[in-house]
């Protein structure tokens, strides 16, 4: 699993109370602008998480993303059968998959025909299942001790994309993630509403012994200045 360090930027941060910040800003706005600007961001959010991963949605996995964002505060999603199809519902259908990967995958960059940089090779495909399910039993634990969602949204990020789980939309689907723990935290209730900045966190190193804190520190200082933003500033017309 991956190690949280309770470092003093941590503390820091924690003392913020974004969650009483956030409410307090909300309660400055009539329930119509507010949910004209939610729209909004559905969409930027959106065409955010995609733009980082190089691809142009189809209208239809646009449109599926956009639903999914809709359920993220009422759902959980981190569960393997709302993961597969959370997966097909954003990736090309030829990518689409039936269960985890049983092949071995890496992250890398292409420079022409067979060259290849290769960054991360992922864990094998006979420990994914394994993986998978005990960042879920930690996470469902933690859940129910209100852990604090910044962490358990880090501890999250850096398991499922350390382990990778599916041939194609790991990234898409983890920057997901950490919207859906943020927004259903019972302790909380943290709507991440620059979306546009979180979805740009550069993923932390995926060296198996790097500890999650510095993933932590990212999430919680992006949420921390995106409450800054005003609903002007989302241009809302």
């Amino acid at each position: 699993m991956p190690l949280v360090r309770k470092t003093e930027k941590i503390i820091e941060f924690q003392q913020k109370k974004l969650d009483a910040i956030a409410r307090n800003t909300i309660t400055k706005y009539p329930n119509q602008l507010l949910h004209r600007a939610v729209g909004y961001l559905y969409t930027k959010e959106t065409k955010a998480s995609f733009l980082i991963e190089k691809k142009e949605p189809e209208n239809n996995r646009a449109e599926n993303f956009v639903r999914l964002l809709k359920q993220a505060e009422e759902e959980n999603f981190f569960n393997k059968k709302s993961l597969i199809e959370l997966q097909n519902a954003i990736v090309d259908t030829r990518f689409a998959a039936s269960d985890y990967r049983n092949f071995q995958n890496y992250v890398g960059e292409s420079y022409g025909f067979g060259q290849e940089k290769i960054h991360f090779i992922c864990p094998r495909p006979e420990d994914v299942e394994s993986l998978m399910s005990g960042i879920m039993e930690v996470t469902e634990v933690q859940g129910k001790q209100r852990f604090d969602p910044f962490l358990l949204a880090a501890i999250v990020l850096f398991g499922f994309i350390f382990t990778h789980p599916f041939d194609d939309g790991n990234g898409r689907i983890h920057r997901f993630l950490i919207h859906n723990i943020l927004s259903r935290s019972p302790a909380e209730r943290v709507r991440p509403a620059g979306y546009l900045k979180l979805a740009t966190v550069p993923s932390p190193s995926v060296e198996p012994r790097m500890p999650a804190a510095p993933a932590s520190v990212s999430i919680t200082k992006l949420v921390s200045d995106t409450r800054r933003m005003t609903l002007a500033e989302t241009s809302v017309k």
